[in-house]
């Protein structure tokens, strides 16, 4: 049943991205096509193992989702080398924190929201960061092991250890009032 629905959600948002075009009317258009892709992103397979550039180019959509309506009240700052986009990794690593700090960080902060996404390599490993400049949170210690069963970080923290096992080098959180960094070491 929910399938069905969100088909017919997407058929509908396709048609009116449709109608956005014959109208001329390209921001809306995009905007539609911005949306009906996340959509499509946070529906597929939550265990797909996808390429770097592919969940790039996800959470790139749900920023301009948000900087529509913030303009330049957020910023996002991308620093990826080429080879890393082509890196495997499971669906969802990135997204889930650039989300967290989409919905949570920002609740009341006040000036500019900045986000910053870091992926270098450093000898046989690469190095992802995502980090923030909002309020911070306290409380992250459960979801370093994994105790959490419900929420995006321990889901995130269970497919990099599926995935990588002992490969994955490290998952580390720091957060404090200034903003919240995450890094995740996998060697290659």
């Amino acid at each position: 049943m929910k399938k069905h629905f969100f088909d017919q959600v997407l058929n509908h948002l396709n048609c009116i991205s449709s109608m956005a075009a014959m109208e001329n009317a390209g921001r809306t258009q995009r905007e539609i096509i911005n949306l009906t892709d996340y959509i499509r992103f946070r529906l597929g397979s939550k265990n797909a193992i996808i390429k770097l550039k592919d969940e790039l180019k996800a959470v790139n959509n749900l920023i301009a989702l948000y900087q529509s309506r913030l303009g330049t009240n957020l910023r996002y700052t991308e620093n990826i080398g080429n080879d890393a986009k082509e890196l495997y990794f499971p669906k969802h690593t990135i997204m889930a924190f650039v989300e967290n700090s989409l919905f949570h960080a920002f609740g009341s902060k006040e000036g500019v929201w900045e986000i910053w996404l870091r992926v270098l390599k450093e000898d046989k490993c690469y190095i992802i960061e995502i980090e923030d400049n909002g309020e911070g949170f306290t409380g992250f210690e459960p979801f370093m092991d994994g105790r959490v069963p419900d929420s995006s970080i321990s889901a995130v923290i269970r497919n990099l250890n599926d995935y990588y096992g002992s490969q994955q080098e490290f998952l580390s959180i720091t957060s404090n009032q200034q903003g919240t960094r995450v890094r995740i070491g996998i060697l290659q």
